[in-house]
C-alpha cells in the first residue's frame, strides 16, 4: 500500500517517536549497573536506588540500541531489539510499518540504501 508513494520521489515520511517510556505506569523498569544492554535487569517497587550509573544512562542505552535497530533498515533487527529489550518504543508500530515497506522498497529496486532511517534528532527529557 505504501510502494507506490515510497516510489515517488516528491514524497517525504517523518515518523516520530518518543521512544522509551520509563516508570511503574509503564511497566518498563530496566537498568543496567556495567552499560551492558545484555544485562539488563527491572527494578522492583520500593526497592533501594541501585548504586552504580544513574537511571537515564540506561534508559539511554536502551534507545540508543533502538535507534541504532531501526538506522540499521532491518525491520527484524528493529522487532527483535524490541524483544530483547522490552523497550516501550511508543512509536514502534509506524516505525515498524515504515522499516517493512521500504525494506520491500529497497528489494524491487535493488538498492539497500533505499531502507535505511535517518535519525535527525534525540533530546533526553
Amino acid at each position: 500500500m505504501l510502494l507506490s508513494y515510497l516510489k515517488d520521489e516528491e514524497n517525504a515520511f517523518i515518523i516520530s517517536s518518543d521512544f522509551c517510556h520509563w516508570g511503574w505506569d509503564f511497566d518498563y523498569t530496566v537498568y543496567t549497573a556495567d552499560g551492558d544492554i545484555g544485562s539488563l535487569k527491572h527494578l522492583q517497587p520500593y526497592s533501594s536506588k541501585p548504586s552504580g550509573p544513574p537511571i537515564y544512562e540506561s534508559i539511554q542505552l536502551v534507545d540508543e540500541a533502538a535507534m541504532d535497530a531501526v538506522k540499521s533498515g532491518s525491520h527484524d533487527a528493529f522487532v527483535d531489539n524490541l524483544r530483547r529489550t522490552g523497550n516501550t518504543v511508543c512509536g514502534r508500530h509506524p516505525i515498524g510499518i515504515a522499516m517493512a515497506a521500504l525494506e520491500l522498497y529497497a528489494k524491487e529496486v535493488d538498492d539497500e540504501k533505499k531502507s535505511r532511517f535517518r535519525v535527525v534528532n534525540f533530546v533526553k527529557e
